[in-house]
């Protein structure tokens, strides 16, 4: 077969094809026989580099293979997973067997910006890259980098040659791959096996360290036998990616029908061990049994043959305690391998209570001690079957309150004789009834009790019942009581009422078959005050507050403070004024308090309003709902207030079954992630000179609002994971940037727990370096609640980061935390003025003289600053005169998709 031309065969004849076929061949192992061939092409064509990169999947291609010359960079690591589409061109050339040939990386740099954007920083002047075919589909393009450019020519025909033989060893290593996987794998788990395990033993010669771990599957047959081998099969594979999930490092054996052992080698003991409590706890939480063995070993010589022994005899240790163990309800020992029929009572308790009851069958629990504990600090528990009426109190209870044992016939019955208030008699029969009416699984009140010595001490007293299946009766009742200070009542800083008085008032209210309005508010930015002025002063200016709303609103509103900084403002029956009229007003209050003590605040309180008509929730539920509303309206200051409905507990699972999905999407690696960004204008020469990443996330194929996705992953602390892969994307798509604009520069938003992360600046350095980037490219920036939450801890981080030449900026500037003397106080090198300052500056002069001011003191202590939400040619001039440095909004750009980034570069170069 001849592939060149005679005017070809001058610089690369046959025989060349001829020398690469049989040096391919020559070669047994397929890696090591493409690797070969990539040198011998990359030295017979004299060029720089030569690659093979593959298709992965529909969506992404990798580089696999790579040779380059002497002192030529390696790029492979850097060029994984990259999307299809960048170079879309290049694989529509493909798919009509056209090579595709670049003679001057230059002439692409304004046609193709995403492509040119990947290849400048590899400093690649030329290439020339030829489909890869294997049995008709394209899998992927074999190409040199930085050829003689007089070869060019004469070496496509050569290359397209080449690339025909290479799909032959690829379909070979494919070959070898498979079998050699199926030798050395279990085929319906993916884990090694006992040939793998038995080779891993005979070339063992080790010392150092070595952690064994033994899992053996418990009840396999019956299972087997209850649902069938497919049952069985998937509890396999279940436990099986649990153990590759908890050692992701080491390698995880199957050798046998339930049993595993996992070899670790990869870290010390006491990462062994932190990785062992993880599988006990995933052993606790599901549903079926792994019985786990485990033993560590360290030496100049290990006895790999006594520490499996170990491990394995552990195993037994906690198969046995499994399988036979005195059941704590019944007090007989308990064997599960009983038949199913003996089973009915625990398989009833076990879907009702899965947890708890699995913690009950497995692990040692002693009752008496439990109640003992929880009555150690004034709280004191009891339980009640209510078919029977005989309750247990804990010997506390029964010491405080004179019963004279600790069984007791109608507990509730004797309860309420200590009960001496009749309203709070009256409160607590009204909430028995409706507990036993059904209307109410949850017992939570407060009330005053008469103790042993006849003192009346007040209590939180709180349970919950259990109804059978059919719901016709409450059949078990469990709770107990807190004692409460003296001063639970009034709160000593503010003088307001507390929580009970406000739960006393919701009753009467209801009552009276009054209309309820409960506005709720809490007060914004007081950490920093605590820090700034001192407790002592906090608390003076918490105070001021009080006096300010209890002297305006004394006789329209009873005002309490719940718990913290939250307080509840209950609407009395004969005020006229709307709640939106009273918000604004106590708001109006509260804001002067903050600016007559140079507290400069754009947001002081946020508000949350519930309607409640007649006899509907307990006023217990109101307090829980409005605590929610408030933690909700905190996050949203744009709002003026929020009001509660019944909605949100449909949100509440929604964001559930989010959190789940992106946990899988994050194991799945990233999938459903991507990053874009948004470019930023400097107002000097109205060219893009750097941008901001923002990260985005699908689900079920639509954007989720980064407001809605951002504080789940902080919340389950998957942020630190997706915050590195956010990191990373950044700096290479900065690197590529600088391909266009050398001085570009691009900001990364920091999560709190980012900074408190130790891995966070390691990992931060160590990509730096792998892309081959500067520090002072990079911008990390953090909201003012991250100064505020942790400033010493953040004042560290941002010394660290100057050492690495990164600079910090302070974001959402102005979004209701800002004050002038924060300037001052922190060490971040940009201000990004809030949008919400931006969409207020029109509004009047004063606003504008404000905004004005800001820019100033930020230049006069060396911050540049940038302002965000820039939408209108008002705002713009505005910004533009006020001596902002920058400008961010979609003014001038919209957050953009990557190769809509990569087009506006070329737009913007000098």
């Amino acid at each position: 077969m001849n592939f060149m031309s005679e005017k070809s065969e001058q610089c690369y004849g046959e025989n060349d094809l001829n020398e690469s076929l049989r040096r391919m061949i020559t070669i047994n192992n397929p890696d090591k026989a493409i690797q070969d061939l990539l040198m011998f092409l990359g030295e017979r064509c004299r060029c720089e580099r030569t690659y093979i990169f593959e298709k992965e999947d529909s969506r992404t291609f990798s580089n696999t293979y790579e040779w380059c010359a002497p002192n030529i960079t390696p790029q492979k690591d850097l060029l994984q997973k990259e999307p299809v589409e960048m170079i879309q061109w290049w694989w529509d050339l493909f798919e009509t067997d056209q090579p595709v040939i670049i003679r001057n990386l230059e002439e692409i740099k304004e046609t193709y910006p995403q492509v040119y954007a990947v290849l400048k920083p590899q400093e690649i002047d030329s290439l020339i890259t030829t489909a890869i075919r294997l049995k008709g589909e394209l899998i992927g393009f074999i190409g040199v980098d930085n050829p003689e450019e007089d070869k060019i020519d004469a070496m496509v025909p050569f290359l397209s040659g080449i690339s025909y033989f290479v799909s032959f060893v690829l379909e070979r290593r494919n070959l070898t791959q498979k079998l050699e996987y199926l030798s050395y794998h279990d085929q319906l788990t993916g884990a090694y096996n006992r040939h793998a395990y038995s080779e891993f033993i005979q070339d063992f010669h080790g010392g150092g360290f070595v952690g064994a771990v033994y899992g053996d599957i418990s009840g396999m047959k019956q299972i087997n036998d209850s649902g069938g081998h497919q049952q069985g099969d998937r509890l396999i594979c279940f436990w099986y990616k649990a153990l590759q999930e908890i050692f992701p490092k080491d390698r995880v054996y199957r050798i046998g029908g339930d049993e595993f052992i996992v070899i670790s080698t990869s870290g010390g003991k006491k990462e062994f061990h932190m990785s062992i409590s993880k599988l006990e706890e995933t052993v606790f939480s599901s549903e079926h049994h792994l019985a786990v063995g485990s033993a560590w070993c360290e030496g100049a010589e290990v006895d790999l043959d006594e520490l499996l022994s170990r491990a394995e005899k552990n195993m037994y240790k906690d198969k046995s305690l499994y399988y036979s163990q005195t059941n704590p309800l019944t007090g007989k020992i308990r064997d599960r391998r009983r038949q199913q029929q003996e089973l009915q009572y625990d398989n009833e308790y076990m879907e009702e209570n899965e947890e708890l009851a699995k913690f009950l069958q497995n692990n040692i629990f002693d009752p008496v001690v439990f109640f003992r504990s929880i009555s150690m600090s004034d709280y004191y528990p009891f339980v009640g079957d209510l078919r029977s009426n005989l309750f247990y109190v804990s010997d506390e209870m029964r010491d405080i309150f004179g019963f004279q044992s600790n069984i007791i016939s109608d507990l509730i019955g004797a309860w309420e004789k200590r009960i001496t208030d009749p309203k709070d008699l009256e409160l607590f029969r009204a909430d028995m009834e409706r507990i036993l009416r059904g209307e109410t699984e949850v017992h939570n009140l407060y009330y005053r009790v008469k103790d042993r010595s006849g003192e009346n001490i007040w209590v939180h007293s709180h349970g919950i019942v259990k109804w059978n299946k059919e719901r016709t009766e409450p059949i078990f009742f469990s709770g107990g009581c807190l004692r409460q200070e003296k001063n639970f009542v009034i709160d000593s800083v503010t003088n307001f009422p507390k929580e009970y008085t406000a739960m006393q008032k919701l009753r009467e209210l209801q009552e009276q078959q009054e209309m309820i309005t409960a506005i709720g508010f809490t007060l914004n930015n007081f950490s920093e005050i605590n820090e700034l002025r001192g407790r002592h002063a906090a608390n003076l200016f918490l105070n001021k507050v009080a006096k300010k709303l209890a002297y305006n609103f004394d006789n329209r509103l009873l005002l309490c403070r719940l718990d913290g900084l939250r307080f509840l403002a209950i609407v009395l029956p004969g005020c006229t004024e709307s709640a939106q009229e009273l918000i604004r007003q106590i708001r109006e209050l509260i804001s002067g308090v903050y600016y007559g003590n140079n507290v400069v605040v754009q947001v002081p309180a946020s508000f949350g309003v519930i309607y409640e008509e007649g006899d509907g929730s307990l006023p217990q539920d109101i307090l829980v709902n409005m605590m929610g509303l408030l933690t909700q309206a905190k996050q949203m200051p744009e709002k003026e207030y929020l009001i509660y409905s019944p909605q949100e507990i449909h949100s509440q699972k929604s964001r559930a079954q989010l959190t789940m999905e992106l946990n899988r999407n994050v194991i799945d690696g990233f999938k459903n992630f991507r990053i874009v960004v948004q470019p930023v204008v400097s107002t000097r020469t109205m060219t893009v000179t750097s941008g901001e990443v923002l990260l985005r996330w699908q689900f079920e194929g639509k954007d989720v609002s980064s407001a809605v996705f951002i504080p789940m992953l902080e919340n389950s602390r998957l942020i630190l994971n997706v915050g590195k892969w956010v990191l990373e994307q950044a700096i290479r798509t900065c690197s590529r940037a600088l391909a266009y604009l050398p001085e570009f520069r691009l900001a990364v938003n920091t999560s709190y727990y980012q900074i408190m992360d130790p891995d966070f600046l390691p990992f931060l350095e160590k990509t730096l370096k792998k892309y081959d980037v500067e520090g002072n490219r990079l911008v990390l920036e953090m909201t003012e609640t991250h100064y505020d939450e942790a400033p010493i801890k953040v004042r560290q981080f941002v010394e660290n980061c100057k050492k690495l030449g990164i600079e910090v900026a302070i974001d959402d500037f102005g979004d209701g935390y800002s004050s002038l003397a924060f300037l001052i106080k922190y060490p971040a090198g940009i201000v990004k003025l809030d949008r919400s300052l931006i969409n207020e500056m029109g509004s009047s002069e004063d606003n504008i003289n404000f905004i004005t001011s800001i820019v100033y003191a930020c230049h006069k202590f060396g911050k540049k600053v940038c302002a965000e939400g820039v939408e209108t040619q008002e705002e713009f001039e505005i910004i533009r005169d006020s001596g902002c440095d920058m400008i961010q909004g979609y003014y001038f750009y919209k957050p953009l998709e990557l190769p809509d980034f990569y087009r506006v570069l070329p737009e913007n170069l000098e």
